[in-house]
């Protein structure tokens, strides 16, 4: 698991990295008011991600129980076929997001995204464009997913690592050689997830699984064996992303575009705090699914608890000396006096807010999820749900994007663990 942990922060560190320098030169290229298209389009990644995580989440675990049980002949029994069958569903599920969301573009783009100066149909084309963006992204997930269960994080993390140059690099190369049209960019980024999608199934397929003793097929069989465990990461997905992304998508529609954009680039730096801990779950999740299907109680208490000091280790220092530097951190990053001291105290909270969730709630989650029980961090999105909408809309309201920022703060300060 140590080669897999160094890997999966390898690749961490290289995907926050290569965006911490790309950002100063695609803000400079499109503009506040374009750059917030790319907040649009990161929510409504994340808005429909609920669509697909139950299946991607419900691959990586069976895999791993699988994995945990190998056959006589040490081929790994269903795994070609429950991919197979993962990828007709995908395939219809991207063509139906895609669809969606073009014939929704014209509606957004006229009555939702509000006082800006962008022409109209440049807005509801980029929008068509991150739908199709956001279908290849599913795509990823699914392959990803199942290298992850197979505790692939090196080969994963290589891959990843490689395309997130190529996309990151080859935006750049877009906007200033070809055409700094947002239009231009979108259309890259849905390319390059794309190429990312195909060589990750290439991966998965000619490296990672053995070969099977007959050609994958459809079976019905194997999607029953995960129906309900997708059924409940998919409800979670959906009250997880209500909490966390409800401040964006009402302040979207509450808040000029130029400051809706100042809260997504606040936004999107707060959500490297959360990254930091992805790494931990991705290595440690498998590991805690094959003892719990082994029955190895004692083993799957050992890792819980060294992953949870872990993330502890590593989220707090970040997290707070984000939060207490975040206008020095802004200005050397971005260069620009005036968007650091617009964005400086939303990016304080937000941060302070999202490090208290994480620190506090990740093992939690994945220790709920290697025993496919899902309820009860249902409840407590829902529980959370109920308050944050009517909250998040009169502090915006009242106060703008600082006020939003605040009571994502105040939110998860006042969460507490319950002790065990």
């Amino acid at each position: 698991m140590r080669r897999n942990l160094i890997a999966a922060y390898s690749g961490l560190f290289l995907n926050m990295l290569v965006p911490l320098i790309v950002t100063p030169f695609v803000l400079r290229a499109l503009g506040t008011e374009a750059y917030g298209l790319i907040g649009i389009g990161l929510m409504l990644q994340s808005i429909l991600t609920f669509l697909e995580a139950g299946l991607s989440a419900s691959l990586s675990r069976a895999f791993a129980e699988k994995t945990a049980k190998p056959d006589d002949a040490g081929n790994l029994s269903g795994m070609h076929d429950l991919l197979r069958t993962l990828e007709y569903f995908y395939a219809i599920l991207v063509g139906l997001v895609c669809l969606l969301v073009f014939l929704a573009s014209p509606f957004i783009a006229r009555y939702w995204i509000t006082d800006h100066s962008l022409p109209y149909d440049m807005v509801w084309q980029c929008i068509a464009l991150i739908g199709l963006m956001i279908g290849f992204r599913f795509f990823v997930s699914l392959y990803g997913g199942g290298l992850a269960g197979l505790q692939r994080q090196v080969v994963l993390n290589a891959v990843s690592m490689t395309m997130t140059v190529v996309a990151n690099v080859g935006a750049i190369a877009v906007l200033f050689r070809l055409s700094s049209d947002p239009r231009a960019f979108f259309a890259w980024l849905a390319v390059s997830g794309a190429l990312t999608a195909l060589v990750l199934r290439w991966t998965l397929l000619a490296i990672s699984l053995t070969a099977p003793a007959a050609p994958a097929r459809f079976d019905w069989a194997q999607w029953q064996s995960i129906r309900r465990f997708s059924v409940g990461i998919s409800s979670l997905m959906v009250t997880s992303l209500a909490v966390t992304q409800a401040d964006k998508l009402l302040l979207s529609r509450l808040l000029p575009l130029r400051d809706f954009g100042f809260y997504s680039i606040a936004s999107n730096v707060a959500n490297l705090v959360q990254l930091m801990t992805f790494p931990v779950q991705t290595t440690y999740y498998p590991r805690m699914t094959q003892c719990q299907a082994k029955g190895d109680a004692q083993a799957l208490t050992d890792i819980y608890r060294f992953a949870s000091r872990l993330v502890s280790l590593l989220v707090f220092p970040i997290g707070f000396t984000l939060a207490l530097f975040s206008h020095d951190v802004l200005l050397l990053w971005l260069r620009d006096a005036q968007v650091a001291g617009a964005v400086h105290t939303i990016l304080s909270l937000l941060v302070v807010g999202t490090t208290l969730l994480t620190s506090l709630m990740m093992m939690p989650y994945a220790m709920t999820l290697a025993h496919a029980d899902t309820r009860i961090t249902l409840r407590m999105h829902m529980g959370l749900l109920c308050i944050q909408v009517p909250a998040v809309i009169f502090a915006a309201i009242n106060f703008g994007a600082v006020g939003a920022a605040s009571f994502w703060c105040a939110l998860f300060v006042s969460v507490r663990p319950r002790p065990s």
